[in-house]
């Protein structure tokens, strides 16, 4: 198979690496130096990949997500016209923010391009001036606090931006990092049992549950997201679950452990690289 007969660099940069691609499996081409798509099989086995069993979900790696007919309708109506993109990403964030519910929203490459983005927005706000330097971060917030033990490969994000990051492994920690060149704080739930700053008290966790249940999350700050992931997790049993029901009709009044509440800095954009869970 000479596939150089039918890909020159030429060739693909005037035609563009889809076109290219189609070139290589059409049928309709010269046999020579072309790949032949027999019938039953899809593209990616035209070219010598295999298909794999997603046990795992929606992720990067895997391709994302399968489409629905609809989406593919869609994406091919959409490849037959020019416009302006800078448009598209407004008027599809507004649509999107509309259809959940939300303030705004972006379509992203996905994770690692949407903490880039969120941290550029974190550092450089709306200024456009200070968009135009990035990454040199001179005289803006560029410091991000995560916890020793959740270093990741989506840090490599966070620093591309031009931030620093502040370790920290304690609240007590944390509390001494914040100043005012924090720019957000960075938390990786995969990484929770190995390191954990703060909990909320089971009555916080009541009371956030509460609110969440009711569909009230203008209630809501940052970090009181971050406090009901940790507290789903940590008060995730049938004890508590009784004693919850008991609060919501006023049988106990307030925690009954007594622990005292290790609440995060306020004001600081906190960044969760999973869902929290409904």
């Amino acid at each position: 198979m000479n596939i150089k007969k039918k890909i020159t660099r030429r060739g693909l940069l005037t035609s563009g690496t889809g076109l290219a691609l189609a070139q290589m499996l059409s049928a309709n081409n010269s046999p020579e130096g072309s790949v032949q798509k027999p019938k039953g099989i899809s593209v990616y086995q035209a070219i010598g990949v295999k298909h794999v069993i997603n046990a795992t979900g929606t992720v990067t790696t895997l391709g994302g997500s399968l489409m629905p007919s609809e989406v593919v309708a869609a994406w091919i109506d959409a490849s037959k016209h020019f416009v302006n993109l800078l448009e598209l990403q407004d008027k599809v964030g507004e649509a999107i923010a509309k259809l959940v519910g939300v303030e705004a929203a972006l379509v992203t490459t996905g994770a690692a391009g949407a903490l880039l983005i969120g941290t550029a927005a974190a550092v450089a706000g709306a200024d456009a001036k200070q968009i135009r330097h990035l990454p040199d971060t001179t005289g803006m917030k560029n410091e991000v606090i995560l916890q020793k033990a959740h270093h990741t490969c989506y840090e490599n994000q966070l620093t591309d931006v031009g931030t620093k990051l502040v370790e920290v492994e304690t609240s007590a920690d944390v509390r001494r990092a914040v100043n005012a060149r924090t720019a957000l704080m960075f938390f990786l739930n995969l990484a929770d049992p190995d390191g954990q700053p703060y909990y909320p008290t089971l009555s916080a966790y009541f009371q956030l549950r509460k609110l969440w249940q009711e569909k009230r999350y203008e209630k809501f700050a940052d970090s009181d997201y971050v406090a009901l992931n940790r507290g789903e997790k940590k008060f995730s049993n049938p004890e508590h679950e009784q004693l919850y029901q008991q609060w919501l009709t006023g049988k106990i009044a307030a925690d009954p452990n007594g622990d005292q509440a290790q609440s995060p800095p306020t004001n600081l954009a906190i960044f969760e690289t999973y869902a929290l869970r409904t």
